[in-house]
């Protein structure tokens, strides 16, 4: 481990993780983000409206929603939030520390938002009142149930 990890900083990689994963430092999964939001936007896209009608619109602005558990999910976090979106730290009530990496170290963008305790979906769920919250305040998004639905006849 300690050579190859020699190796790879040698030639412009980093490591991070319990295990070795070796990554470009040219690359992360903000940037990645950033390429998809600036390829979608500009773009026509073709939607089903009520009534079988068609309509085409044009994407201006992305503010995408993204999910974590890794130390390599924090320049995710901050694109997404620079953007306008959300981006959700979720924990993992397995590891003593809750996350994939130790938090104190290196610290995800302040407005992100945490799920301490809650692993995988479970975590996500816990997110949503927060995200709802969230695209509540900024955009001023109202989202109900859908009618028939359980959860709009309970």
């Amino acid at each position: 481990r300690s050579i190859a990890i020699k190796v790879a900083e040698s030639r412009g990689f980093w490591p991070f993780g319990d295990l070795l994963h070796i990554i470009s430092r040219r690359a992360d999964k903000g940037i990645a983000l950033d390429a998809l939001c600036e390829n979608l936007m500009e773009r026509a896209i073709s939607l089903s409206l009520a009534g079988g009608r068609r309509a085409r619109i044009s994407i201006d602005r992305v503010a995408p929603i993204v999910f974590g558990n890794g130390e390599n999910d924090l320049s995710l976090f901050s694109s997404a939030i620079e953007r306008g979106g959300c981006g959700i730290l979720v924990g993992d009530p397995v590891r003593p520390s809750g996350f994939h990496f130790d938090i104190r170290n290196a610290p995800p963008h302040p407005k992100t938002i945490i799920t301490e305790g809650f692993a995988f979906g479970y975590g996500m769920m816990a997110a949503v009142p927060r995200i709802v919250s969230q695209l509540q305040a900024d955009y001023g998004v109202v989202l109900t149930p859908k009618r028939g639905s359980a959860r709009s006849e309970s």
